[in-house]
């Protein structure tokens, strides 16, 4: 196993990486973030298209690299949030990239499938991890723990349970063109 770090916007940086790993069975992408919230009156055509290059781009370019040396029964899993389908004000600019994940991700299940290759994304929720600290303003383990009482299970998941939503879609050799939701019930709260 080979885990491999590139600006995933960069794609002769992503292209080296892919040149390093060889063969590549999986592919997890995590690239994006907050690019683009705050006010729609504030967004700026740069800022949108920053948020632009970070997933939907991003995930295009390792989705084309990738293929180019997948065998068959090979996966490629994006990653998206739970607010593009449960938005708050301010985030219009950094979650529509998100839906184009999830919208690219049937796109490329079905383009991809002739060639027994899977495509998938996670929708994540907030889980307990350093960027839920410093975005959230939750520096404290104390403070992670009273915002998550607020939540359907009582608590925030953790980057373990995150992160088994992605070796799931990777080892269920039926599952492609999905959006799987692991948030903890968030979105129903």
């Amino acid at each position: 196993m080979l885990g491999a770090v590139a600006d995933a916007a960069d794609e002769d940086a992503v292209r080296a990486a892919f040149d390093l790993a060889g063969r590549v069975d999986h592919v997890l992408l995590t690239a994006g973030g907050y690019t683009g919230a705050g006010p729609l009156t504030e967004l700026t055509r740069e800022a949108a298209h920053e948020a632009y290059d970070q997933r939907v781009w991003a995930a295009v370019v390792a989705a084309r690299l990738a293929a180019e040396r997948m065998p068959a029964g090979g996966s490629l899993t994006f990653t998206s949030g739970n607010l593009v389908v449960r938005p708050t004000a301010g985030i219009a600019g950094a979650m529509a990239p998100g839906g184009g994940i999830e919208t690219l991700t049937r796109a490329l299940a079905v383009e991809l499938a002739p060639r027994r290759l899977r495509v998938n994304t996670v929708r994540y929720g907030a889980f307990d991890t350093p960027l839920l600290r410093s975005v959230g303003g939750l520096p404290t383990d104390e403070a992670v723990r009273e915002a998550g009482a607020e939540l359907p299970l009582g608590r925030f998941g953790t980057a373990e349970e995150a992160g088994a939503a992605s070796v799931f879609l990777m080892a269920n050799t039926y599952m492609t063109g999905q959006v799987v939701t692991v948030d903890g019930g968030q979105i129903l709260a």
